[in-house]
């Protein structure tokens, strides 16, 4: 499988991406990375349905896709299940159920969350891909990593992969450039997580 979204990360332009609603346009953004060397940013206004979208080309056949995305905000918390994602057809947006759920906590100001969901597109292909806020009131979003597939499994976001195949024989130190709530996870070969630690709360699963 393949990401479905071809620019996720801000790593060169915000190139696809455009506003939702009444939002400043989404840039590029290097002061708050969860991977490469940028992310992505928009602001709000104080009006529901503002944020930012991304333009699916080709569009996605009627089907179940899985999203994934990391997000950070500055400033007003969300109010609970206040941020949304999803994918608009023709019948409008469709919005998706975002795992964790959004409130209070999260997104937080001071690490990244990853955000996982799936929707079922059931009539009229999609053509774009969203992330907007239902509540009027103003945000600061930062988000990267963003990961549409087909099927109801979010796969791991990542801008590439590696074997390591050798025995690690020297003390080892895993250090993120910024703290989030998947620093270090150990999946199965379905794509779920088995072991997950948390350096944004402090916690491990």
């Amino acid at each position: 499988d393949y990401n479905l979204v071809s620019n996720p990360g801000a790593e060169i332009n915000a190139t696809g991406w455009t506003t939702k609603g009444s939002a400043a346009a989404p840039i590029r953004d290097t002061s708050q990375v969860k991977y490469g060397v940028a992310s992505f940013k928009t602001v709000t206004t104080a009006a529901a349905n503002d944020g930012a979208q991304f333009a699916l080309s080709p569009s996605l056949p009627v089907g179940t896709y899985s999203i994934g995305f990391s997000a950070k905000i500055s400033g007003t918390a969300f109010g609970s299940g206040a941020l949304v994602a999803g994918l608009t057809n023709g019948a409008g947006d469709n919005n998706c159920t975002l795992s964790p759920a959004t409130g209070a906590t999260l997104p937080t100001t001071t690490g990244w969350t990853r955000f996982t969901c799936s929707v079922t597109i059931a009539t009229t292909a999609a053509t774009a891909f969203y992330i907007k806020q239902t509540e009027a009131v103003i945000h600061t979003i930062w988000f990267d990593g963003v990961e549409i597939d087909s099927g109801t499994t979010s796969l791991p976001y990542g801008l590439g992969s590696m074997s390591l195949n050798g025995v690690i024989t020297s003390p080892t130190l895993f250090k993120n450039q910024s703290d989030s709530n998947q620093a270090f996870m150990v999946m199965n070969a379905a794509s779920s997580a088995i072991f997950s630690v948390n350096t944004a709360e402090s916690e491990v699963q």
